[in-house]
């Protein structure tokens, strides 16, 4: 028997659950590898401590099956099956339906929460009008706890229905809604990085909007601690060094509604906290017109200046960067959060994600909510191959030739994939906690559906007889939506789907602590008895789904 049999035989006592079945995932630029007969065993705490498979295949810009860097776990038929016997009789083990893969969980690396109603709206005004007749009303409503609360919920469930298990959220200027996303999050079981946006510029915020200097980075420091108490306190038995579930982020909007006093303190707080920075930069010809005359520089070396270009950072959008800002990416570990669908409608312009990510900078997908009018990070990827393929082919109908085109700016659904998953990983931090399968790693996963016959109500229909693994991944990727996401677990907690087809939710890191979100925004959390872990029995699809505690 191998070393790796052994090694997961003796990993199956760590196991409270595991799931057996097909995967895709794209843990490198570029290509694609699928595991065939894979099974996950995920512990209590909701890592996996066991990942074995019976073949592998790869598709992509690196087709070489016996590539070096290839996921651990491969076994033999006999030792796969020894190791679901052991599965099998510690009553821990689901066969997962036949066709459905198991992907990683998306990561969308720019949301604005408080935006979610105005999901849309005005999308035909350049940017700056549409910020200040749609946006800022839509979010100045967020004084209401009451009212963020309803939205807060709605959107992180609909996120989550979209096999969105991670998030970046901007939020608005009010700390009492910022603490409500939090609690949203941790409720339904999110991982988010929330932050409290900044905004205290009077000439260019709206009265109505805008925040006192002194009192916004007071009520920023408030919230870094409140969230990271928050946070801690709902998973007390963690004795891992792996990140909480919510962290909070350092948000100052974009340099237009920011004061230098107010980026110089923003710098000096993400620094004393060792906190996460996000913000908007190089957007649109407007944002970039309005740097470089306040500051006679590009945005990023702005930031920099300030002190809030550090790792992490995610800047949206960053579609406007010279040679000399990529550098300044890639050295300070700054990452990009790419919004290729608001990109059409406020930048004019395509971002570069190829060329960044040749660069040394870690770019990620966003929905840019509700600049882009789409939750789901399915229509992202497919929007970020359009958009790089209008960047290498143009779209001037009167310009011919090389004239129209951008050499080597084009993707696939290959490092769209990636861009979704490890790609947001790396521009949040946290590549070696999720963005694909492996052993130590959380199980941040969605199990994706598709119809293998026609006449059914699938966006993606796979015909058994033409197409092949790669044509399957290809056709899911450009065509699956949240039809077609049948469960979704997030740090091994299932957040979706039928828990007694899937296994339940007693797979849970706060091991009985229950969110008690309390409709006055308080912290309200309750160590009170919650539905434990249980011992479960082996089972399939169509029977009853069970897992066992640590």
């Amino acid at each position: 028997m191998s070393a790796e049999a052994v090694k997961a035989l003796e990993a199956v006592d760590d196991v409270a659950h595991a799931y057996a079945g097909d995967v895709f995932h794209t843990p490198h630029y570029g290509q694609l590898e699928a595991l065939h007969g894979c099974v996950i065993g995920v512990g209590a705490d909701g890592d996996i401590k066991l990942l074995v498979y019976s073949s592998r295949a790869v598709w992509g810009e690196a087709d070489d099956e016996d590539d070096a860097r290839a996921t651990p776990g491969k076994l033999s038929e006999a030792e796969r099956a020894a190791v679901l016997r052991a599965l099998e009789e510690a009553g821990v083990l689901t066969t997962l339906p036949k066709g459905d893969r198991l992907f990683p969980g998306f990561i969308d690396t720019h949301v604005h929460a408080p935006q979610w109603p105005a999901l849309g709206k005005r999308l035909h005004l350049p940017l700056n009008e549409w910020l200040q007749s749609s946006t800022f009303p839509a979010e100045a409503r967020f004084r209401d706890a009451a009212y963020a609360r309803t939205v807060c919920r709605d959107l992180v469930r609909t996120l989550l229905q979209h096999g969105t298990t991670t998030t970046l959220y901007f939020n608005s200027i009010h700390l009492e809604a910022g603490q409500v996303l939090v609690q949203e999050c941790l409720r339904a079981g999110q991982r988010a990085f929330v932050g409290k946006v900044s905004m205290d510029n009077k000439e260019e915020n709206p009265p109505f909007y805008c925040e006192e200097t002194a009192q916004g980075l007071r009520d920023v420091e408030t919230f870094l601690e409140w969230t990271r108490k928050t946070a801690a306190d709902a998973r007390p038995h963690a004795k891992r060094d792996t990140p909480p579930l919510v962290e909070p982020v350092v948000t100052p909007r974009f340099l237009p509604s920011c004061t230098d006093e107010m980026l110089t303190g923003l710098g000096k707080i993400a620094a004393k906290h060792g906190c996460m920075v996000q913000s908007h930069a190089s957007e649109g010809d407007w944002e970039v017109a309005y740097g470089a005359a306040r500051f006679g520089e590009t945005d990023a070396v702005v930031f920099d200046r300030f002190g809030l270009m550090r790792a992490p950072a995610v800047m949206a959008h960053s579609v406007f960067l010279t040679d000399d800002d990529l550098k300044l990416y890639a050295a300070r570990g700054t990452g990009i959060a790419h919004c290729p669908l608001s990109n059409f409608f406020f930048a004019d312009a395509s971002m570069l994600s190829r060329k960044a990510h040749e660069a040394g900078v870690s770019v990620g997908l966003g929905t840019d909510i509700a600049a882009g009018p789409s939750p789901s990070i399915w229509e992202a990827c497919r929007h970020s191959i359009v958009a790089s393929r209008a960047l290498t082919s143009g779209v001037h109908p009167f310009k011919h030739g090389e004239e129209r085109k951008t050499h080597g700016a084009s993707i696939s659904h290959f490092e769209a994939v990636y861009m979704a998953t490890m790609g947001g990983a790396k521009a949040l931090g946290i590549a070696d906690h999720v963005g694909c399968f492996a052993v130590g790693r959380a199980f941040d996963a969605q199990l994706v559906r598709v119809a293998h016959a026609p006449g059914t109500d699938s966006p993606v229909v796979i015909w058994d007889d033409i197409d092949d693994t790669g044509d399957v991944f290809a056709k899911t990727v450009l065509g699956a939506d949240d039809r077609c996401v049948e469960a979704v677990w997030v740090q091994g907690r299932l957040v979706k789907g039928d828990a007694a087809r899937f296994g339940d939710a007693a797979i849970d890191p706060t091991h009985g602590i229950t969110v008690a979100v309390r409709g006055d925004g308080g912290s309200g959390y309750d160590s009170g008895a919650s539905a434990g872990p249980r011992k479960g029995r082996s089972s399939s699809s169509s029977g009853g789904g069970g897992g066992r505690g640590g």
